[in-house]
């Protein structure tokens, strides 16, 4: 009985931990230049209330779950609900969501890769020589199965609390606390679409569903704490970089923003303590790998299912190619493009397969199909309503901050 009980709690806490994995990225790295401007205080507020926003759409999303057989994915959730057409859209959604993350995360590794080479050969290279680096690293990996993506993201998630842990105690001391006053509350949009990405793990909620034996008692708690635990993270992470990154200056938040580039860039160059900067290359390139390979992973199963093409031999061959060349191709041509990718992925891409398709599909299956779940979200159409028009209302927010009508810099 006791082995039982330690084996549930082993398996919720492995679920929790996905949840929170999947979140927690290279979004992190973006975060606190895209909500610079606006000030640490203000920047907290947003986050507070874009975790409750993507937790609220994660019991949507769950509720519908649970109210369809064993093992449903997105597609077939979306095909059962809204049709055909609903099914498509969620297709075309989620290609273009995560291709657009995977040109964000191809294109960074490339500038880590090169700062690496650059400490060790001592010159600069083109961008595209970190990026096809990048690409060498990933493919063989993805190619080579699940076993080995998960055996290589133990490792970088272990990569990831050691070096973030090391990073916050030893920089600390270099914390400017005047830097945390700034607020400037007309630039809090511009960072919504992107923090908004960076609680996004509803991709692996039928997953984990199934993980958990559909027992909706742990998967609230999965929710909640796979949540909650980034939103910590994501704060501290904004008190240490907001209090070492002054607002102007050669690495500030202005030219950080202009170039396209990282937090961990100007880390690196505004604290002159090798450790300090080997922690924080370190905890950026781990944090992106592990996004990364989840991202890797799930399109490949996702494309397998779309198309119809089996995971051995020539199929696996051309599912890594479906999966890597084109945001191989983008990241070469754009390698600035980090930023912008991560931006358009989370307004348009996250937004709607994680926030409207959900409360379509939701009423849909309450309203129309009159469908019982074995767990029922709190709200009733006004709530639903209320996040359609949310959503809704992040990508006009996008478009405004795409055409300079809202300020951005």
């Amino acid at each position: 009985m006791e082995s039982t009980s330690r084996s549930k709690s082993f398996t919720f806490l492995g679920a929790v931990l996905i949840a929170a994995g999947t979140s927690i990225g290279a979004g992190m790295l973006a975060l606190p230049v895209l909500t610079g401007l606006a000030g640490f205080w203000p920047a907290v507020t947003i986050y507070i209330a874009c975790w409750i926003i993507m937790t609220y759409a994660s019991f949507m999303l769950l509720e519908v779950n649970l109210s369809m057989g064993y093992e449903a994915n997105l597609l077939s959730m979306a095909k059962t609900t809204l049709g055909p057409v609903g099914k498509a859209i969620t297709f075309a959604t989620y290609i273009f969501l995560f291709y657009s993350v995977s040109v964000a995360y191809l294109s960074v590794s490339g500038s880590l890769i090169n700062s690496l080479l650059f400490v060790i050969f001592k010159t600069s290279f083109s961008s595209w020589v970190g990026i096809s680096l990048s690409f060498l690293l990933y493919a063989p990996a993805l190619y080579s199965g699940t076993r080995v993506v998960a055996n290589t993201n133990f490792f970088l998630v272990f990569g990831i609390v050691v070096s973030y842990a090391l990073l916050i105690a030893l920089g600390a001391s270099y914390i400017n606390v005047d830097y945390l006053m700034h607020s400037d509350w007309k630039y809090t949009l511009m960072g919504i679409p992107v923090i908004a990405t960076s609680f996004t793990f509803q991709n692996v909620i039928p997953s984990l569903t199934t993980y958990l034996k559909r027992d909706f008692k742990l998967l609230k708690w999965v929710i909640i704490l796979g949540g909650l635990i980034p939103l910590i993270i994501y704060v501290i992470w904004e008190w240490f970089v907001l209090g070492i990154v002054p607002l102007d200056g050669p690495v500030g938040i202005h030219s950080l923003l202009q170039n396209g580039q990282p937090a961990s860039q100007a880390l690196k160059s505004l604290i002159q303590n090798n450790s300090v900067i080997t922690f924080s290359q370190t905890f950026a390139f781990c944090a992106i790998a592990t996004s990364y390979l989840g991202v890797i992973l799930s399109l490949f199963d996702f494309l397998a299912d779309g198309f119809n093409i089996k995971k051995t031999g020539n199929g696996k061959l051309i599912l890594c190619s479906l999966i890597f060349i084109p945001p191989f191709v983008m990241a070469i041509l754009f390698p600035k493009i980090f930023l912008t990718a991560l931006s358009y992925a989370g307004s348009f891409g996250c937004v709607t397969l994680f926030i409207i398709i959900p409360a379509l599909m939701l009423w849909s299956n309450r309203y129309k199909r009159k469908v019982k779940s074995l767990f029922t979200t709190i709200g009733g159409k006004l709530s639903l309503i209320f996040m359609m028009l949310l959503g809704l209302a992040i990508i006009v927010l996008q478009f405004f901050l795409t055409f300079k009508v809202i300020p951005s810099s």
